[in-house]
């Protein structure tokens, strides 16, 4: 709930609105924005849905975490690379080293001694 709490504070925070406006336009005390944001309130689907809609929010993006999104993306291209460099071994620099054709074809002549 923490994060939570947090990416709506950020969010009242980049719109420049005070704790005092959100509170009273969600017909709530200071003291409960606050806790909200800091994780220490539990936040009804109801309010939720109106604190949302007073900052402009798709509720669906009060959960996603562009931080984890981005660490996804890398570890995917880490991964992508780490495959592309495995089919180099071994379809380049194995056979190179053990002298030997892996690739469908004819067989290399250096095979049959």
């Amino acid at each position: 709930m923490k994060n939570v709490g947090l990416r709506l504070k950020q969010e009242r925070n980049r719109k420049g609105y005070s704790l005092q406006y959100v509170a009273a336009s969600l017909n709530v005390s200071t003291t409960t924005v606050y806790r909200i944001e800091t994780g220490n309130k539990y936040l009804s689907m109801e309010l939720f849905d109106r604190y949302c809609e007073l900052l402009g929010l798709n509720p669906r993006d009060v959960f996603s975490n562009p931080a984890m999104e981005e660490r996804d993306r890398i570890a995917l291209e880490i991964g992508r690379r780490f495959i592309e460099i495995m089919e180099l071994g071994v379809t380049i620099i194995l056979p190179k080293i053990m002298n030997i054709n892996i690739r469908p074809g004819p067989p290399d002549s250096k095979m049959k001694q």
